[in-house]
């Protein structure tokens, strides 16, 4: 009897494996795989750098190291770094032989674009008047380092664009493991010699460091290597398509980062401080299921972006593999949540587990939404983001501020739950559309469109 059960155990170990091998062969899994490997390990990096953070800095320290990182990546937000980086990661696929003017455009735009906002912002800080927030002080010097690490910024998150659009995502988890770790030990160096300002510059350094390396290995090896493969592809990417594109992306990324950025702050108006913490630490865990949905979705956009007449059996394939990650997810999160926030504190396992239960439901909604968008990015439809964007945004602030007053806390979670299940459930539909659309009538359209752009654009 021993053998066979060895066998079985072999059998049971070598299947799950031989799964993971096929799945690695097919380039829409392979890259969502390692964008999903890169968010658990900037997540366990971010945890440990927080950990040392809190043992290494005085409260205030952190405090203001916190405040600073939140300053520059609104910043970042404002300049339109996820508008660029979607952008980039939609067109550079069937960039053909542009694909390498397209990403050192890019670059140069977004730079730019973060420079403007870090202007705007310095300038704005030194009129009284106007009230803005003091995070590093009125100094020039101070200006001059949160203006580069806007920029820098900028550039490094659009170094990983190209690379999942080129389907090279392999290299993102590597990428941002050695940021994590160079992160983490100028964290260590740097807190008896700069305790004020160690958190930021430990935080912007090591991106500015990353951007030659990366960017050697991008220029130098895969880009030439991606267009080798697409060189004799007509590329159908102008100007002004990309304008329009981005016009739409950002106004839907800005209602994204408002929902994200004022829901605490309404909290905080409507209930108390503490409520707006048990909300802050049930929402990373929330963010981090969402991530996994929104990479997922890049890879399968930068799949329709090559080869749409694939894109059906793609999403197939990805809504296969995102069930068997979400589901078995948020029934954990159902059944455990005071165990799970009571790692936090035995405050954040009572006033926080009814939140954690009704936004991990609404995970799996959030997820056809996710799905939704990464399509109409495949199409180019990018107002219909804008639109089911600013639908959400209007539904849970306004939903959220009612029902806080007879829910409390949990009113966020049902506003967000019930906003969340009514966009899916109107968005479904035409995510069966445009996966039913003929190919060839897709594409048809996506020349008609290009043409006309080309037309007014000369």
């Amino acid at each position: 009897m021993k053998p066979p059960g060895r066998r079985n155990l072999v059998r049971l170990v070598i299947r799950p494996l031989r799964s993971v091998y096929s799945d690695w062969q097919d380039p829409v899994l392979r890259n969502g795989y390692a964008l999903i490997v890169n968010v658990g390990i900037t997540s366990v990096l971010g945890l440990v750098y927080w950990i040392l953070a809190a043992h290494l800095y005085t409260p205030t320290e952190v405090g203001i190291g916190v405040a600073a990182i939140n300053l520059m990546q609104f910043l970042v937000g404002v300049g339109g770094q996820l508008t660029f980086q979607a952008g980039l990661t939609r067109f550079i696929p069937d960039a053909g032989r542009d694909s390498t003017r397209l990403a050192l455009f890019s670059y140069s735009l977004g730079g730019c674009a973060g420079l403007v906002v870090s202007l705007a912002y310095i300038g704005g800080l030194h009129i009284h008047s106007l009230g803005l927030p003091v995070v590093l002080g009125r100094s020039w010097i101070l200006s001059v380092a949160l203006g580069a690490s806007v920029t820098v910024w900028c550039i490094f998150a659009l170094q990983d664009a190209v690379l999942a659009g080129i389907r090279q995502a392999v290299w993102i988890p590597v990428e941002n493991g050695l940021y994590g770790i160079g992160k983490i030990v100028l964290l260590v160096a740097l807190g008896h010699i700069t305790g004020q300002y160690g958190i930021f510059a430990s935080w912007t350094v090591p991106a500015l460091i990353a951007l030659l390396p990366v960017n050697l290995l991008i220029f130098g090896r895969l880009l030439p290597r991606h267009v080798a493969t697409r060189a004799d592809q007509p590329t159908a990417v102008t100007l002004r398509v990309m304008s329009r594109f981005m016009g739409g992306d950002y106004l839907g990324n800005l209602f994204f980062m408002c929902t994200d950025t004022l829901l605490p702050l309404l909290i905080i108006a409507r209930l108390d401080k503490a409520s707006a913490a048990y909300f802050g630490v049930v929402w990373v865990i929330i963010v981090a299921l969402d991530l996994i949905t929104v990479n997922l979705g890049i890879a399968l956009m930068v799949e329709g972006a090559i080869d749409r007449p694939a894109l059906r059996s793609a999403a197939a394939s990805v809504v296969r593999r995102l069930a068997l990650i979400l589901v078995p997810a948020v029934a954990v999160l159902l059944l455990f949540a005071p165990l799970i926030l009571s790692i936090y504190g035995h405050g954040y396992a009572v006033h926080g587990s009814g939140l954690l239960r009704l936004l991990s439901v609404a995970v799996l909604a959030r997820a056809v939404t996710s799905f939704y968008i990464a399509l109409c990015r495949v199409e180019r439809r990018v107002s219909r983001i804008a639109l089911a964007q600013g639908a959400l945004f209007a539904s849970i602030m306004g939903l959220s501020w009612w029902l806080m007053g007879y829910l409390g806390l949990n009113g966020v979670g049902v506003a967000y739950l019930i906003s969340q299940v009514i966009v899916a459930a109107t968005l479904f539909p035409s995510i069966l559309k445009m996966l039913d659309r003929r190919p060839g009538a897709a594409s048809s359209a996506t020349a008609a469109r290009s043409r006309s752009g080309s037309a007014q654009g000369a």
